[in-house]
Protein backbone atom coordinates (compact mmCIF):
# COMPACT_ATOMS: atom_id res chain seq x y z
CA UNK A 1 0.00 0.00 0.00
CA UNK A 2 0.90 3.68 0.07
CA UNK A 3 3.98 4.51 2.07
CA UNK A 4 5.75 1.19 1.49
CA UNK A 5 8.36 0.33 -1.05
CA UNK A 6 7.64 -2.72 -3.16
CA UNK A 7 9.31 -4.73 -5.83
CA UNK A 8 10.47 -8.00 -7.24
CA UNK A 9 13.36 -9.62 -9.07
CA UNK A 10 13.79 -11.54 -12.32
CA UNK A 11 16.59 -14.06 -12.80
CA UNK A 12 17.76 -14.60 -16.37
CA UNK A 13 18.96 -18.18 -15.94
CA UNK A 14 20.42 -19.31 -19.23
CA UNK A 15 20.93 -18.14 -22.77
CA UNK A 16 18.20 -18.98 -25.23
CA UNK A 17 20.41 -19.23 -28.29
CA UNK A 18 19.41 -16.19 -30.35
CA UNK A 19 21.56 -13.19 -31.22
CA UNK A 20 18.85 -10.54 -30.77
CA UNK A 21 17.40 -11.74 -27.49
CA UNK A 22 15.85 -9.31 -25.05
CA UNK A 23 14.31 -9.52 -21.61
CA UNK A 24 12.68 -6.30 -20.40
CA UNK A 25 11.53 -5.71 -16.84
CA UNK A 26 9.17 -3.03 -15.60
CA UNK A 27 5.75 -2.05 -14.36
CA UNK A 28 2.48 -1.55 -16.21
CA UNK A 29 -1.05 -0.33 -15.67
CA UNK A 30 -4.16 -2.37 -16.31
CA UNK A 31 -4.83 -2.52 -20.03
CA UNK A 32 -1.21 -2.95 -21.11
CA UNK A 33 -1.06 -5.44 -24.01
CA UNK A 34 1.74 -7.76 -22.96
CA UNK A 35 1.08 -10.10 -25.88
CA UNK A 36 2.42 -7.69 -28.48
CA UNK A 37 4.54 -5.09 -26.65
CA UNK A 38 7.60 -4.91 -24.46
CA UNK A 39 7.38 -2.89 -21.22
CA UNK A 40 7.78 0.81 -22.02
CA UNK A 41 6.48 0.65 -25.56
CA UNK A 42 3.30 2.57 -24.69
CA UNK A 43 1.91 4.99 -22.08
CA UNK A 44 0.63 2.10 -19.96
CA UNK A 45 4.08 0.75 -19.08
CA UNK A 46 7.64 1.51 -18.01
CA UNK A 47 10.58 -0.74 -18.87
CA UNK A 48 14.31 -1.38 -18.55
CA UNK A 49 15.59 -3.44 -21.51
CA UNK A 50 18.43 -5.94 -21.28
CA UNK A 51 19.62 -5.75 -24.87
CA UNK A 52 20.68 -2.09 -24.69
CA UNK A 53 20.41 -0.99 -21.04
CA UNK A 54 17.82 1.62 -22.01
CA UNK A 55 14.65 2.74 -20.28
CA UNK A 56 11.46 3.08 -22.26
CA UNK A 57 8.12 4.81 -21.74
CA UNK A 58 5.28 5.79 -24.09
CA UNK A 59 6.71 4.36 -27.34
CA UNK A 60 9.34 2.07 -28.80
CA UNK A 61 12.11 4.66 -28.65
CA UNK A 62 14.68 4.55 -25.86
CA UNK A 63 14.37 7.55 -23.53
CA UNK A 64 18.00 7.22 -22.45
CA UNK A 65 20.68 4.72 -21.61
CA UNK A 66 19.99 4.00 -17.95
CA UNK A 67 22.21 1.15 -16.91
CA UNK A 68 24.27 -1.69 -18.27
CA UNK A 69 22.76 -4.22 -20.60
CA UNK A 70 21.92 -7.51 -18.89
CA UNK A 71 21.49 -11.12 -19.81
CA UNK A 72 22.42 -14.64 -18.85
CA UNK A 73 23.13 -15.07 -15.14
CA UNK A 74 21.94 -11.59 -14.15
CA UNK A 75 19.31 -10.70 -11.56
CA UNK A 76 17.22 -7.64 -12.35
CA UNK A 77 15.12 -5.98 -9.67
CA UNK A 78 12.35 -3.44 -10.10
CA UNK A 79 10.85 -1.35 -7.32
CA UNK A 80 8.38 1.44 -6.72
CA UNK A 81 8.87 4.06 -4.04
CA UNK A 82 6.17 6.44 -2.81
CA UNK A 83 8.15 9.11 -0.98
CA UNK A 84 8.91 11.85 -1.67
CA UNK A 85 6.96 11.01 -4.87
CA UNK A 86 6.16 7.90 -6.86
CA UNK A 87 9.27 6.72 -8.68
CA UNK A 88 10.53 3.51 -10.27
CA UNK A 89 14.02 2.15 -9.75
CA UNK A 90 15.90 -0.91 -10.93
CA UNK A 91 18.70 -3.04 -9.53
CA UNK A 92 21.18 -5.29 -11.29
CA UNK A 93 22.73 -8.19 -9.38
CA UNK A 94 21.80 -6.53 -6.08
CA UNK A 95 23.20 -3.09 -6.96
CA UNK A 96 20.90 -0.07 -6.95
CA UNK A 97 20.97 1.67 -10.35
CA UNK A 98 19.14 4.82 -9.26
CA UNK A 99 15.78 6.29 -10.15
CA UNK A 100 14.70 5.48 -13.69
CA UNK A 101 11.32 7.24 -13.77
CA UNK A 102 10.01 10.02 -11.51
CA UNK A 103 6.57 11.45 -10.76
CA UNK A 104 4.76 8.30 -11.85
CA UNK A 105 1.06 8.88 -12.44
CA UNK A 106 -1.43 7.41 -9.98
CA UNK A 107 -2.98 4.00 -10.48
CA UNK A 108 -2.17 0.40 -9.69
CA UNK A 109 1.02 -0.88 -11.29
CA UNK A 110 1.76 -4.52 -11.99
CA UNK A 111 5.10 -6.33 -12.42
CA UNK A 112 5.70 -6.84 -16.13
CA UNK A 113 8.30 -8.90 -17.96
CA UNK A 114 8.76 -8.77 -21.71
CA UNK A 115 10.42 -11.86 -23.11
CA UNK A 116 11.86 -12.00 -26.62
CA UNK A 117 14.03 -15.06 -26.08
CA UNK A 118 13.80 -18.77 -25.44
CA UNK A 119 15.93 -18.36 -22.31
CA UNK A 120 14.51 -19.62 -19.06
CA UNK A 121 13.81 -17.02 -16.39
CA UNK A 122 12.66 -17.20 -12.80
CA UNK A 123 10.85 -14.57 -10.71
CA UNK A 124 10.90 -13.67 -7.03
CA UNK A 125 8.19 -11.41 -5.61
CA UNK A 126 9.27 -11.82 -2.01
CA UNK A 127 9.06 -15.59 -1.60
CA UNK A 128 12.83 -15.59 -1.04
CA UNK A 129 15.28 -12.94 0.10
CA UNK A 130 16.14 -10.45 -2.65
CA UNK A 131 19.69 -9.83 -3.81
CA UNK A 132 19.02 -6.12 -3.29
CA UNK A 133 18.79 -5.05 0.36
CA UNK A 134 15.70 -2.81 0.29
CA UNK A 135 16.29 -1.80 3.93
CA UNK A 136 19.26 0.32 2.77
CA UNK A 137 16.95 2.26 0.46
CA UNK A 138 14.40 2.66 3.26
CA UNK A 139 17.09 3.99 5.60
CA UNK A 140 18.23 6.52 2.97
CA UNK A 141 14.66 7.81 2.52
CA UNK A 142 13.57 7.49 6.15
CA UNK A 143 14.26 11.13 7.02
CA UNK A 144 12.32 12.39 4.00
CA UNK A 145 9.36 10.13 4.82
CA UNK A 146 9.30 11.09 8.49
CA UNK A 147 9.51 14.82 7.65
CA UNK A 148 6.62 14.43 5.20
CA UNK A 149 4.51 12.68 7.86
CA UNK A 150 5.28 15.44 10.40
CA UNK A 151 4.20 18.12 7.91
CA UNK A 152 0.98 16.26 7.13
CA UNK A 153 0.13 15.91 10.82
CA UNK A 154 0.88 19.59 11.50
CA UNK A 155 -1.20 20.65 8.48
CA UNK A 156 -4.19 18.52 9.45
CA UNK A 157 -4.39 19.88 13.02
Amino acid sequence: GEGREGGGEVFNRERGGGENECVAVGLSYEGFNCDSKMPGWDELSYGYHGDDGGVFYANGDMIRRYGPSFGTGDTIGCGLTFHPHRSIFFTLNGEYLGVAFENIKEGSLYPTIGIDTKAKIRTNFGEKEWKFDVTKLWEEHRGTVEEGLRKRRAHSM
